[in-house]
């Protein structure tokens, strides 16, 4: 694990997902369910969950360790709350395993997310907030996915009405692609205004009223 991320490399670790060597129980009857539809998100989310378990991301040599979940996060950033209490009561109660933090706080620290072809605002936003403006990244996820719908979730900036939000100037760019190119050491390109926006932009990476 030193050699593969937080070591001497100091690279991020990406889980792509595929099909499990052996079927789980629940995809009995439907083989559907173990492709890209569903059992694959299940699969990598369980695998960084079981990395973190571990302890994994505790340890000095690995602690600093990235791992890129794509899929806007494969599921796991749907409700970090959950996580955090269910592993205060049925694992650190019951089973005297420990962390040194809550598991919502590995996400923040460990994880990096791309899109990875999902265009729904509100897991866009999920992983926002989960993983943190500074580690969300657009993937197209190409050509498994198409172009077109994902480029106008980026123009729209994830905008959702019923909310009343979009994403400004400074997370949009965040998420094109200077997040990556930190993450990854590239040589940033230059600055300069977001072509596609067209809404005003509000401050912080937030999202601004509509």
């Amino acid at each position: 694990m030193d050699r593969c991320g937080s070591g001497r490399l100091r690279v991020p670790l990406y889980l792509h997902p595929a099909n499990a060597p052996d079927a789980a129980a629940w995809t009995a009857g439907h083989p559907q369910l173990r492709g890209p539809l569903f059992g694959w998100g299940v699969e990598i989310a369980a695998h960084f969950l079981r990395l973190l378990c571990a302890g994994v991301f505790d340890r000095p040599a690995t602690r600093e360790l990235t791992v890129i979940l794509g899929h806007a996060g494969e599921g796991l950033l749907a409700a970090p709350s959950r996580l955090d209490s269910r592993w205060h009561v049925a694992n650190a109660q019951r089973h005297g395993l420990r962390l040194d933090h809550p598991p919502s706080h590995y996400l923040r620290t460990n994880l990096f997310v791309t899109t990875s072809g999902v265009t729904d605002p509100m897991a866009f936003w999920a992983a926002v907030s989960g993983a943190g403006a500074d580690r969300v990244a657009v993937a197209l996820d190409y050509p498994m996915e198409e172009m077109g719908p994902q480029l106008a979730a980026l123009r729209a900036r994830w905008r959702v009405d019923e909310l009343g939000v979009a994403a400004d100037d400074e997370l949009l760019e965040r998420v094109a692609w200077r997040n990556i190119s930190e993450l990854l050491g590239l040589t940033p390109a230059p600055s300069r205004p977001a072509a596609a926006a067209a809404a005003p932009a509000g401050r912080n990476g937030a999202p601004v009223p509509r």
